[in-house]
């Protein structure tokens, strides 16, 4: 049904008005002085796992049928995201740390402790040398190769990150936050490779599939911004009433854009031109959202406690997931078959949309198996029909080659009997 995921960016609930500010800041200071230890990986074996981290969920929600599984955190979840097997789950919160799960039975199997709070995650969608980011209030970002758990490299960063997003190919990192400025990192050498001062609070950062454009979204300058990192120049600029929760690009190179508070609503555009295709109103405001990894879909948390499945194409809403509070991370499984939701309710909750339930899903894979094979057949007959026109026009040249040769022939013969009077006068 769905491959891959693309994910969109953590925004700080503290701008939002009348919000309740669970974002606010830590009190402790950072001393730039003290030494940079970067967090160590703690491994579990399945059996050790707490009790109390992985629980049946089933009670909770009327969705209970489709419940895989529940992974009970201590905070608040800021970020979720799926390793490239989906066999993995990192997750980070308000905790302090990103505890990794394994995603079929949802125990933990490993923890790396970090100093402040975690505000975004991301694994790398390569299938060789897969990689993890985490950034947060701690103003650094640290990368670890996942097959040993070392740290490949790490940067520090002026004020608190709240995105980090890798490019498809896993060469790049983009960094963003509270500095007001887009990073963008050569993941081997630690190299700054692009930078751009937005002037804003950078919430959301999103590669496009071929990696040469860059999405930049602030909450507090209401736009985002679509820069061609080959030449650091700006392409394309989307900008709203409200504030910008997220934008991301799907890999179809869609790019949609969620905004809040003066108008709620999610922008799909188009690719290349970035024309807006679909406006989809939403009662209240989103927080959050995450495409699929074939560019169909997007599953899209708010803060009335829902997770919402989106037909990226019509703009119509699939399926809804009740939570307890605010959904804050969402992600697809690389599979297509599932979604993790994460939020206030301090729980990632890994549901499964595969079922016969999701009829919308179902229909409309159908539909596409159909119209496929139908294109198919149709591009069958056209090249038939492309073959057979080429063939004849092939014919038609050789007929017109042969009557200029005979033409050429002709005139030869003409100018050797001109020569031949001409020396007879």
């Amino acid at each position: 049904m769905f491959s891959n995921l693309c994910c969109a960016g953590n925004s700080p609930d503290k701008i939002v008005e009348n919000d309740t500010g669970d974002d606010e800041y830590d009190e402790e200071t950072f001393d730039d002085d003290r030494s940079f230890d970067d967090g160590t990986f703690e491994t579990y074996d399945d059996d050790r796992a707490s009790k109390s981290e992985t629980f049946d969920d089933r009670n909770e929600s009327s969705n209970n049928e489709l419940f895989i599984t529940c992974i009970n955190r201590k905070r608040i979840i800021n970020s979720v995201s799926y390793s490239f097997d989906g066999t993995l789950i990192a997750i980070g919160g308000k905790d302090r740390k990103v505890a990794i799960h394994n995603t079929s039975n949802g125990k933990r199997v490993g923890l790396i402790e970090c100093r402040k709070n975690v505000q975004s995650v991301c694994f790398s969608k390569t299938a060789k040398n897969e990689l993890l980011a985490i950034g947060g209030n701690d103003k650094k970002v640290t990368i670890y190769e996942t097959k040993k758990w070392k740290v490949k490299n790490a940067f520090r960063r002026d004020e608190i990150v709240w995105i980090v997003t890798f490019s498809k190919d896993a060469k790049k990192l983009a960094v963003g936050g509270d500095d007001k400025i887009a990073a963008v990192y050569d993941v081997g050498n630690g190299r700054l490779l692009n930078k751009f001062d937005i002037g804003g609070f950078i919430v959301t950062l999103s590669f496009s599939p071929n990696g040469f454009h860059l999405s930049i979204g602030t909450i507090n300058t209401k736009m985002v911004r679509v820069y061609d990192m080959r030449n650091n120049e700006i392409v394309h600029e989307v900008f709203h009433k409200g504030y910008v929760a997220t934008a991301s690009f799907s890999n179809r190179s869609q790019l949609a854009v969620a905004c809040r508070n003066d108008t709620n609503e999610l922008k799909i555009c188009e690719a290349n031109s970035f024309n807006i295709i679909h406006r989809i109103e939403w009662k209240s405001a989103i927080r959050t959202f995450a495409w699929s990894g074939d560019g169909i879909y997007l599953a899209v948390g708010d803060y009335a406690n829902k997770a919402t499945i989106v037909d990226a194409a019509t703009g119509s809403k699939i399926r809804t997931f009740e939570r307890r509070d605010l959904v804050r991370a969402i992600a697809f499984h690389p599979d297509g078959q599932s979604i993790a939701i994460g939020g206030k309710d301090q729980k990632v909750v890994l549901v499964d949309i595969s079922g016969s339930d999701i009829s919308g899903l179902s229909k409309r894979d159908k539909g596409d198996d159909e119209n496929i094979a139908a294109l198919k057949g149709e591009i069958a007959s056209v090249k038939n029909f492309v073959k057979d026109d080429i063939a004849a026009v092939s014919a038609n040249i050789a007929a017109v080659n042969a009557n200029i040769a005979a033409v050429n022939t002709d005139l030869k013969e003409v100018l050797r009997l001109l020569n031949q009077g001409k020396r007879f006068n």
